[in-house]
């Protein structure tokens, strides 16, 4: 393999099976600004071949130096015609570039087909597990609506898995709709499949058929509660912050003094205290003296002095009387 510069206007992608389906302005733009900062750090590769340069990876830096204004590129150089462009490709863009789910399944395929590798084989040369790559293969045999959506990020992969279980159109696309409505998580979606399952067994089950939106497999819109203000609200439609504990029991407690300021506890009735004046119907020396407390001197006054028996008698010789 020689290396050497080439004017952009040697080089040709017609030939190219670039896995990207779409490039990303943004993305290449900064791309653009890292090279007229730091430089090309790595060559792009092509094949000659028939008098030409066909490119066979760095898409992305070639658009690059092109918004650069740049005539000419660092460039790798196949001379075999039997070199298999196709899995060098695949593994450049796999390893260095970042890719959709509906774009790896692409270069993994290519890589597959151009290698004749069985997916344990590929996995293993990849350094992933197999059913990463096996899902990636799967992905690529699934009806163009749910890759798009795969492609764009708005499906999981998960929901997409179960989806693609759907044989007809009409209700797949249906649930697909209501997926990207409400965003439904792949196990309410794995129910809505499971229930057209046991649909399709019916001999009235009409495959062209809108689904009926009451039956089981109606949407069921995800809801969760805000953090803040402790309303419901569509998870969907919700965004979700990364909280250390120490900061989420500030944020409570913050909370919690805020509920407490707007919605003071209610404070216990008044108690009011009646004196009732009660009055005796007996007379007032009838009435025991107060007990004086334990080691104290009673102020009580004394009771009046009364006879004693013997002076009270009428016989007591000393009353007065007449004399006999």
């Amino acid at each position: 393999m020689q290396t050497q510069t080439l004017r952009l206007d040697q080089i040709t992608t017609a030939h190219q099976e670039n896995h990207r389906i779409t490039l990303d302005d943004e993305a290449t733009r900064a791309l653009a600004a890292d090279i007229k900062r730091n430089g090309l750090l790595s060559p792009i590769r092509v094949l000659h071949r028939d008098q030409a340069y066909q490119l066979i990876y760095g898409h992305r830096r070639l658009a690059a130096v092109a918004l650069l204004d740049w005539s000419e590129i660092a460039t790798f150089i196949e001379v075999d015609p039997n070199t298999k462009t196709a899995a060098i490709r695949a593994a450049e863009n796999l390893t260095q570039e970042r890719l959709s789910p509906v774009e790896e399944a692409i270069a993994i395929t290519q890589w597959i087909n151009a290698e004749e590798l069985s997916v344990s084989d590929l996995a293993t040369l990849m350094h992933r597990t197999t059913p990463w790559v096996q899902s990636r293969v799967d992905i690529a045999t699934y009806p163009p609506d749910l890759q798009e959506h795969l492609h764009s990020g708005d499906l999981s992969i998960a929901s997409a898995r179960e989806l693609a279980l759907i044989t007809d159109d009409e209700p797949r696309v249906h649930m697909l709709s209501y997926i990207l409505k409400t965003g439904a998580n792949a196990g309410v979606v794995k129910g809505w499949v499971t229930q057209w399952h046991a649909d399709k067994e019916d001999p009235a089950y009409d495959p062209t058929q809108t689904p009926d939106p009451d039956r089981a497999y109606a949407p069921v819109i995800p809801m969760t509660i805000c953090f803040m203000c402790r309303e419901a609200t569509r998870l969907a439609e919700s965004s979700q912050l990364a909280f250390c504990p120490p900061c989420l029991a500030t944020i409570r407690e913050a909370q919690d003094a805020q509920r407490v300021s707007q919605y003071p506890p209610a404070a216990p009735p008044p108690v009011h205290h009646t004196a009732h004046t009660v009055q005796s119907t007996l007379p007032p020396d009838a009435l025991p003296p107060p007990v004086a407390p334990p080691g104290t001197a009673s102020t009580a006054p004394d009771p009046p002095a009364t006879a004693s028996p013997a002076s009270a008698s009428p016989l007591s010789t000393s009353q007065t009387g007449p004399t006999i």
